[in-house]
């Protein structure tokens, strides 16, 4: 199989298993609730005792579903989609650790031996399952380092 299509089936799996262990518990982790900050504004707003990723996160995620067609019509609705838009980031990002020690390993089952251990931590689950802004953060370095491995590889070579 094709790395490409492991690295799909890798997102598509994380993302099953992360959406069937969501919580409801808006509480499990410390920061779920400042997502609701955002629920109440019609806009993109700069508080500066918000973090600024819960405004990356939360205010895109609503605009997107109300594109969609989706309404959220109160505030356990916006957590909960906030909450499925952070295990698609989780999923995304052991897509993108499994792409990563693929290339590295080239074993197949190393690789998912690696990213199963890492989904199923503690830290990693809590953080994926609510409505917490960590996940999107993750993923973005996650990303980083995928574009930095091809140009740190052709900088070596010259």
């Amino acid at each position: 199989m094709k790395p490409s299509h492991q690295t799909v089936l890798a997102f598509s799996a994380s993302a099953l298993v992360g959406l069937a262990l969501r919580t409801r518990e808006c509480f499990a982790v410390d920061g779920a609730p400042r997502c609701l900050t955002v629920y109440g504004h019609p806009r993109s707003f700069f508080i500066p005792t918000t973090i600024f990723s819960i405004l990356l996160t939360s205010w895109p995620a609503r605009e997107w579903l109300a594109f969609y067609g989706f309404k959220l019509s109160d505030p356990l609705d916006f957590i909960l989609a906030v909450d499925t838009m952070n295990c698609l980031a989780a999923a995304g990002c052991l897509a993108v650790l499994y792409w990563i020690i693929l290339r590295v390993t080239s074993s197949w089952k190393l690789t998912t031996a690696v990213c199963v251990a890492c989904g199923l931590t503690t830290a990693f689950l809590a953080q994926a399952t609510n409505p917490n802004e960590p996940m999107l953060g993750a993923l973005w370095s996650f990303l980083g380092i995928t574009f930095a491995i091809p140009s740190g590889k052709n900088a070596c070579v010259q």
